[in-house]
Formats: C-alpha cells, sequence, structure tokens
C-alpha cells in the first residue's frame, strides 16, 4: 500500500512540473506558481496520510478522523491563499494548483486502486 502511495506521490510531482511549467510560460509570477504547488502538493499529503492513517481504524472512526482532516485541508488552503494575497502574487494560482492536482489524484487513485489487496506492487 506504501508503494502505491509512492507512486501516486510521483505521478503528483510530475503533474505539478507540467502544471508550474505551464504556468510559468503563461506569464504567472514565480512566487504565485510555488505557493499553488505548494498548497495542492501539501493537500496531496495530506489526503494519503488521512488514507493511510483511516484504514487502521474501525470504518466509523475512518469517517470521523476524515471529517477532521477536511476542516484541516481547509484551514490550510485558506493560509496559502491568505499568504498568497499578503505577498501579492496571484492567490489564484493557489486555488488553481490545488484543484487541478486533486484531480490529478483522484484520477491516480482510480487508476492503482489505493489499498486494494489483490493488486499486485
Amino acid at each position: 500500500m506504501k508503494g502505491q502511495a509512492g507512486r501516486i506521490i510521483l505521478g503528483q510531482l510530475a503533474l505539478l512540473g507540467l502544471l508550474s511549467l505551464a504556468a510559468l510560460g503563461a506569464g504567472a509570477r514565480p512566487l504565485g506558481t510555488g505557493l499553488g504547488a505548494l498548497a495542492g502538493l501539501g493537500d496531496t499529503l495530506l489526503v494519503l496520510w488521512g488514507i493511510l492513517s483511516g484504514m487502521k481504524k474501525t470504518p466509523q472512526q475512518a469517517a470521523l478522523a476524515m471529517h477532521r482532516l477536511m476542516f484541516l485541508r481547509i484551514g490550510v488552503l485558506l493560509v496559502w491563499t491568505v499568504a498568497a494575497l499578503k505577498l501579492e502574487s496571484q492567490p489564484v494560482l493557489v486555488l488553481l494548483g490545488f484543484v487541478c492536482l486533486n484531480v490529478g489524484l483522484v484520477m491516480q487513485m482510480a487508476r492503482c486502486h489505493l489499498g486494494d489487496k489483490k493488486q499486485q506492487p
């Protein structure tokens, strides 16, 4: 299962690199692009951590933990967005990085069947 999470992280890093190059090529500010990359990658790590830790719990406890994690994810995104606003570095890039990497995460998780013990490593 950790091997699957590692492959997902590598895929997210590749997607992050492509998105960052595209944003910089389109004229985005490097600081805004970096903040968006950190927001998206941080959220990916939070989601994977929540999934891996939730698999060790009962279903009810896992659901409560994921619900609490949702508030943490929203708070982290808010912090990155406020930081981009304070630094005047295109806060929309933070939101775009978050959304694009979340879409990539969902697609990768659907493809690799995270946590499926029938899959070969």
